[in-house]
């Protein structure tokens, strides 16, 4: 593409061609970086770590590379009863206080988006996002147990 060509000029099976070179070379240069993090969490939490990602080519990668390791805290992930237990039929039951109204409103528009999306990559990221939501959601009500404890 010459400097004057515009990015809409472009053909796009170029510009797709380009996108997928990029996303290859950024997870080559990222995962090992977040293997690396992986093993400095596992180690100095002194806790069970696992990576599991699928390259821009669909290649499955995993840390730690032994698959009787990342089996052993998948199940232990899996059987871990309570974790990841939320949802939000179950979270609107809930008595709110302050935040009713905004809650209740993204309620209402949840159905709206999820039917307008179209594209599996979308609703993945997304979902990831909920996950993370949720294991922030968990990870708070913890410690509020655990200063309710301390009173």
């Amino acid at each position: 593409m010459s400097s004057s060509q515009s990015l809409a000029e472009e053909p796009q099976g170029e510009r797709r061609e380009k996108k997928t070179v990029t996303q290859e070379k950024t997870f080559r240069r990222r995962n090992p970086t977040l293997k690396k993090k992986a093993l400095e969490l596992a180690e100095l939490c002194n806790i069970p770590v696992c990576v599991i990602s699928y390259g821009p080519d669909g290649t499955l990668q995993t840390w730690p590379e032994s698959r009787e390791d990342v089996e052993a805290i998948v199940d232990k992930y899996r059987n871990n009863e309570g974790a990841f237990n939320f949802s939000l039929g179950s979270l609107k039951s809930k008595t709110f206080t302050k935040n009713e109204r905004e809650f209740e409103k993204a309620l209402a528009s949840w159905d709206g988006w999820l039917d307008e999306q179209q594209e599996e990559e979308e609703l993945v990221s997304f979902w990831s996002f909920l996950e993370s939501k949720s294991r922030e959601i968990n990870e708070r009500i913890e410690l509020l147990k655990k200063k309710e404890k301390r009173i």
